[in-house]
C-alpha cells in the first residue's frame, strides 16, 4: 500500500524557526498510521519548509502530487498531516485539484487522525470547508498585517522597526534612537555627499560604500519612513530597491527621532546620486589625480582606477591598476603615488618667480612655433582660394548662357576642394605644434601655489589637480618586486619624471 506522512511549516506565517516543528508533526502522523497497522518508513516521512499560499513553493508536496496525478498506485493509499493547511492553503483552484488527484488515485487523506474517502460526497465536503477555512485564515491573517501597516505608513511610523543604518531601535519606546557613533558620520555624509563621492567618504569614516550608498537612499533619514523597498520581478521570492516613482509615501513626517537631513536635502541627495549614476561617474574616480602619468614598468598601456579588498566583507582601498583582459596584472596604492608627486611639484613651486618666468618663456615660444608652423604658403593659398571660389559663384549666378554656366559650376566645386584640402593641411600643423598641456594653467597657478602646496592643495578641484600634474610630471613609473615564488613583496614608484621644459630638475626616487 502506498502511504505517506507529510509535515511543512512556513516561515513566511511566523512558525517558530525550530526544526523540531516539522517532526513533532511526522511523530504525530507516525501515531495516526500505526493505528491503522502501517509502520511508516523513513522515506515515506516528508518534511518540508515552504510556503501554504502555492503548491510551487513546496517542491516535495508538488512532486508527490505529480506522481499521483501520472501514475496512481494499485490499490490506493493514505496520505497523512496534522491539519489541511499543512497541505494547502492556496487558491481554491489548486484545492480543486488536490482534491482530484487524491479522489481519482484512490489516496485518502488522514487529517489529524480522521481518513477522508473524497469519492464520498460528505466528506469531499468536509475537506473542502477544511481548505476554506485554511485560506480564508491566511487571507485574513495578511489583510489584518495590510491594515495595519497601511495604518502605520499613514501615520509616518517606522514600520516594523526597520532602522537605517546610524539608528537604533528602542523596542520599549518604539521609535528610533540616533546610534553614538555611527549617527555623527550619518549626518556628516549627508552634508559632504554633494560634493564628495561615496568611495571617498567610505575610506573618509571607515564604513563600506554599499552601506553609505543604502543609509542615503533611505527617506527615513530625513523623517519620512517610506516604503521604498518591493518585490522583485525578475527574481521571485527577494526583494529590490523600488524606482523613486514606485515609492509609497508616508502621509507625515515622523518627529519622534532626530533626522539626519532634512526632506529638501534628501531630495537633492538623490538627485546628485541619480546623475552620477546616470553619466557613469564611479565614485572610485575620485582621487586619481595622477592617472594619467602613472606606468608600471613591466606592464605598459593605459592605467585604470580601482580598488583592492583587504579582505572578506570588507570595503576596498583605492588603487591604480593595469589589466589585461579581464585580469588584473598590476597595482598599486594611491598614497605613495601622490606622495610621490605632491613632493616633485613642491620642488617645482618653491621658487614661484623663477617658475612664473620660465614657462611665460615656453609659452611664448610655443606661440612663436605655432604662428610659424602655419606657413605663409598654406594661409594665402586659402584666403586666395576662398576669394576665387566667391568670385566662381557670383559669376556662376550671373551667367544665363548654359555651358559656360556648368563649367562656371566645375571650377567651383574643384575651388571647394582644394579649400577642404587646405583647410585639413592647416589644421593638421597647428596640431602639430599645439602643446600637450595648458601652459595657461600653470602660469595661473604659480603665483597662488607658490611654497604653499601643501596648505593649498585641498582648495584644488579634482580636475585642476590633474592639469596640474600632467602639465609638471611626464610619468610616475611603478616597480612590482616579486619574491622568489613570484609573489609581489613590494610596490614602490622609482621614478618621477618631469615634462620636457622641466627637464633640468630631473627628480627620481
Amino acid at each position: 500500500m502506498w502511504v505517506r506522512s507529510y509535515g511543512r511549516k512556513s516561515r513566511v506565517l511566523g512558525d517558530p524557526d525550530d526544526p523540531a516543528v516539522v517532526e513533532h508533526q511526522l511523530e504525530a502522523c507516525d501515531r495516526w498510521a500505526q493505528a491503522l497497522g502501517i509502520t511508516l518508513r523513513p522515506e515515506e516521512r516528508i518534511a518540508e519548509v515552504g510556503s501554504g499560499e502555492s503548491i510551487d513553493a513546496r517542491p516535495r508536496f508538488a512532486a508527490d502530487l505529480m506522481m499521483l496525478e501520472e501514475s496512481p498506485p494499485p490499490g490506493g493509499g493514505y496520505y497523512f498531516t496534522t491539519e489541511v493547511a499543512r497541505l494547502t492553503r492556496a487558491e481554491m483552484e489548486e484545492v480543486g485539484r488536490i482534491i482530484r488527484v487524491f479522489r481519482n488515485a484512490k489516496v485518502k487523506p488522514v487529517i489529524a487522525g480522521r481518513a477522508f474517502d473524497l469519492s464520498v460526497p460528505d466528506d469531499e465536503l468536509f475537506f473542502t470547508h477544511l481548505a476554506v477555512y485554511a485560506r480564508h485564515e491566511v487571507a485574513r491573517f495578511k489583510w489584518r498585517v495590510e491594515m495595519e501597516m497601511t495604518k502605520q505608513l499613514r501615520e509616518g511610523k517606522v514600520r516594523l522597526g526597520a532602522k537605517p543604518w546610524g539608528y537604533i531601535w528602542d523596542k520599549n519606546a518604539e521609535r528610533l534612537l540616533p546610534h553614538p557613533e555611527r549617527f555623527p558620520i550619518l549626518v556628516a555624509c549627508c552634508q559632504e555627499i554633494f560634493t564628495t563621492g561615496i568611495r571617498q567618504l567610505s575610506q573618509k569614516y571607515g564604513v563600506p560604500a554599499s552601506t553609505l550608498s543604502t543609509a542615503l537612499s533611505n527617506p527615513t533619514i530625513c523623517g519620512w519612513p517610506s516604503v521604498h523597498w518591493g518585490p522583485d520581478p525578475k527574481h521571485p521570492g527577494r526583494y529590490r530597491r523600488l524606482p523613486r516613482d514606485q515609492w509609497r509615501w508616508c502621509g507625515q513626517q515622523n518627529d519622534t527621532y532626530p533626522h539626519a537631513c532634512t526632506r529638501a536635502e534628501f531630495d537633492r541627495i538623490q538627485q546628485v546620486m541619480a546623475e552620477r549614476k546616470k553619466l557613469g561617474i564611479r565614485t572610485v574616480g575620485v582621487g586619481g589625480w595622477c592617472r594619467d602619468v602613472v606606468e608600471f614598468e613591466a606592464h605598459p598601456g593605459r592605467v585604470r582606477l580601482s580598488t583592492c579588498r583587504v579582505g572578506a566583507g570588507t570595503y576596498g582601498y583605492p588603487v591604480y591598476e593595469r589589466r589585461e583582459g579581464d585580469r588584473r596584472v598590476a597595482f598599486i596604492e594611491r598614497e605613495p603615488v601622490h606622495a610621490a608627486a605632491l613632493t616633485t611639484i613642491r620642488e617645482l613651486f618653491s621658487d614661484p618667480v623663477h617658475l612664473l618666468k620660465s614657462l611665460t618663456e615656453l609659452q611664448r615660444s610655443e606661440e612663436e612655433a605655432r604662428v610659424a608652423a602655419k606657413g605663409p604658403d598654406v594661409a594665402s593659398q586659402l584666403a586666395e582660394a576662398r576669394r576665387r571660389y566667391q568670385e566662381a559663384v557670383d559669376a556662376e549666378y550671373d551667367e544665363s548662357d548654359r555651358l559656360l554656366r556648368e563649367a562656371l559650376t566645375e571650377r567651383r566645386v574643384r575651388l571647394g576642394e582644394e579649400i577642404r584640402r587646405l583647410e585639413g593641411q592647416l589644421e593638421r600643423e597647428r596640431r602639430q605644434f599645439t602643446p600637450s598641456v595648458d601652459l595657461g594653467e600653470l602660469i595661473r597657478f604659480a603665483p597662488w601655489l607658490g611654497s604653499a602646496v601643501e596648505e593649498r592643495w585641498e582648495e584644488i578641484s579634482e580636475e585642476q589637480r590633474r592639469l596640474l600634474v600632467g602639465g609638471c610630471i611626464r610619468r610616475i613609473v611603478v616597480r612590482l618586486q616579486r619574491g622568489p615564488k613570484g609573489k609581489i613583496t613590494r610596490r614602490e614608484v622609482v621614478l618621477v619624471e618631469l615634462q620636457p621644459w622641466f627637464s633640468t630638475h630631473g627628480c627620481s626616487y
